[in-house]
C-alpha cells in the first residue's frame, strides 16, 4: 500500500493518506504558508518546497502475523531507509494479561459448550444410540421422566432408529447426560482455575485451551 505524507523536519504534519492534492495544499497554505499548486498523478518521488517541508511517498511494510487472543497490533511505526525511503509499519503487541485471561476464558466458554452439546452413544437394551445433550433435549428427557411411572414404556426415535425405552432407562440416560455434562463444567472451572493462577503472558500461551 502506497501513501503520502506531509513532514516538517521529519515529524508527520498529516499522512499517511491516499493522494489528494488540495488536501495536501491547503496544510502547506495552512501550516507553513506555502501557496504551490501539486501535481494531480502521483508520478513523483519526494516534493521538497524548503530545507525542513517536504512530501514522500510512505510504504507501508506488511502486517506481522498476531495472535488475537494475546497480541494486538500496534502502530504505525515510521522510519526512513539508508535512500531516504519513508516506511510505515505495524508491530505485534502483547496485550494486558487481564484482558488476556479474560480472551481465553471466553474461548474455553465456548469450547465448553461446543463439547457439552456434542451428542454422546450409549449401550441401551443392548442398542448403541446417540444421545444428543444440547439443553433442549436434555429437559425432554426430564420432562418424560417426570410424567413416567414404574410401567412407562414407550418408542423413542434416536439417529439408529426406534427404541422402546422404559422408566429405568430414562433414569440411566438423564444419570449419563448429567454426568457428562458436569465433566464438560469441570474441565471449564479448572480452566479457569489455572488461566487465574498464571503470572505472565507467557505462561497463559502454555494453556491447552481445547478439551
Amino acid at each position: 500500500m502506497s501513501a503520502f505524507t506531509l513532514l516538517n523536519n521529519n515529524q508527520i504534519v498529516i499522512g499517511p493518506r491516499d493522494w489528494n492534492p488540495k488536501y495536501f495544499e491547503y496544510f502547506l497554505k495552512q501550516e507553513f504558508n506555502i501557496d504551490n499548486t501539486l501535481p494531480e498523478d502521483t508520478n513523483f518521488g519526494t516534493l521538497v518546497f524548503n530545507d525542513s517541508v517536504r512530501i514522500v511517498p510512505t510504504q507501508f511494510t506488511m502486517d506481522p502475523t498476531i495472535d488475537s487472543l494475546f497480541e494486538v497490533l500496534a502502530g504505525p511505526q515510521f522510519s526512513f531507509d539508508e535512500y531516504g525511503n519513508h516506511f510505515a509499519s505495524y508491530v505485534a503487541e502483547e496485550l494486558p494479561i487481564e484482558t488476556v485471561k479474560h480472551n481465553l476464558k471466553m474461548v474455553i466458554s465456548n469450547n465448553r459448550y461446543i463439547k457439552e452439546t456434542t451428542p454422546i452413544t450409549r449401550d441401551i437394551n443392548g442398542k448403541i444410540i446417540t444421545i444428543y445433550t444440547n439443553r433442549e433435549s436434555r429437559v425432554t428427557y426430564v420432562q418424560a421422566l417426570l410424567m413416567a411411572d414404574e410401567f412407562y414404556s414407550s418408542n423413542w426415535k434416536f439417529a439408529e432408529g426406534f427404541v422402546t425405552i422404559n422408566k429405568l432407562d430414562l433414569q440411566s440416560i438423564i444419570g449419563e447426560l448429567n454426568s457428562y455434562v458436569q465433566l464438560c463444567f469441570d474441565w471449564e472451572s479448572n480452566k479457569f482455575s489455572e488461566i487465574d493462577s498464571k503470572e505472565t503472558v507467557s505462561d497463559l500461551r502454555l494453556i491447552n485451551i481445547v478439551e
